[in-house]
C-alpha cells in the first residue's frame, strides 16, 4: 500500500495488490521507478539490496509489514513462537496422536511455524506428529485433511498453518461424525474475524496493532529504526479444548 506524494495531484492513497509472488519484485521496481509515492507499507515482501538502496536515495518512506529486516524499519510477528504455543497447547490436550498441515507454499512464515511446532514437541518428547503440505485450495486441502483423518489415532489435534485450512477440516470432520474439541481438535493460526463465529481455536496474531505501528511511523518517520517483533497469543475456542481438566 502507498501513500500518495504530499504536493502531487493525487488524493487518496494506492493499493498494489500481487496475486503471483515471483512478480513481487518486478512490481516493487516499477513503482520505485514511478516514484510517485513518498511513503510505502510495503506487505509480506522482502527487499533486494538495489531496492533498499532505491528507497534511501530517493527518500522513500517505508516500512516493512510481517518481513523482519534487520536493516529496515520492520513490524512482524514472531512466527516461531507461534508455533511453539501451538505445540505447547497440543501437548496439555493429552492426546493419543497429532499434526502438522503445511502450506506447501513455503513462505517465511510457514517454515517457521513449522519448524518450531515440530522442534517443540521433541524438546517435549512428544510423538512425532504427522507432517502433511497443501495448497489452500478445495482441491489440495481435502485430500490432505482426509488423509489426516485416516491415519491420525483418536483423541488427535491438528494445528494449521492458518485459519482458512482449519475452516474446512471443521467441516470435514463433521462430516466424518467427529466433534471438533472431543474427538479430534483443531488449532488454526491468524485469528481471522470469522474464526470466532465459528469456534475456532487459533493462535492469533495482532494484526491491527502491526498496521497501527507502520502508519504511525510512516505519518510521523519516529523512530527512524522501527524494528517490532509482537508476539503472538493462544485463543481457546470450542474446537480445541484441555482434556486434561475434564471430570
Amino acid at each position: 500500500m502507498s501513500t500518495p506524494p504530499s504536493g502531487g495531484s493525487r488524493s487518496g492513497s494506492l493499493l498494489h495488490v500481487i496475486f503471483d509472488d515471483d512478480q513481487k519484485e518486478q512490481e516493487l521496481d516499477h513503482i520505485l521507478a514511478a516514484r510517485n509515492e513518498n511513503a510505502l507499507i510495503i506487505v509480506s515482501t522482502s527487499l533486494t539490496t538495489a531496492q533498499k538502496k532505491t528507497l534511501l536515495d530517493t527518500g522513500i518512506r517505508a516500512v516493512l509489514l510481517d518481513t523482519p529486516d534487520p536493516g529496515f524499519p520492520f513490524v512482524a510477528v514472531d512466527n516461531r513462537l507461534g508455533g511453539r504455543i501451538a505445540a505447547d497447547h497440543l501437548i496439555t490436550c493429552n492426546l493419543k496422536s497429532t499434526a502438522f498441515l503445511g502450506d506447501a507454499y513455503r513462505s517465511r512464515q510457514a517454515v517457521e511455524r513449522e519448524e518450531a511446532f515440530l522442534e517443540r514437541m521433541e524438546e517435549q518428547g512428544s510423538p512425532r506428529p504427522l507432517l502433511k503440505h497443501c495448497h489452500i485450495t478445495p482441491e489440495g486441502l481435502d485430500p490432505a485433511i482426509k488423509g489426516l483423518l485416516q491415519e491420525l489415532t483418536l483423541p488427535a489435534g491438528i494445528a494449521f498453518h492458518s485459519d482458512l485450512m482449519a475452516y474446512r477440516a471443521l467441516e470435514l470432520c463433521r462430516q466424518h461424525g467427529l466433534t471438533p474439541g472431543r474427538e479430534i481438535h483443531l488449532l488454526g493460526y491468524d485469528d481471522l474475524p470469522q474464526t470466532a463465529l465459528l469456534g475456532i481455536s487459533t493462535i492469533a496474531q495482532p494484526i491491527q496493532e502491526m498496521g497501527r505501528l507502520a502508519v504511525e511511523y510512516i505519518l510521523t518517520g519516529k523512530p527512524e529504526r522501527l524494528h517490532r517483533e509482537l508476539q503472538p497469543r493462544l485463543i481457546l475456542r470450542e474446537s480445541s479444548q484441555d482434556l486434561t481438566s475434564r471430570k
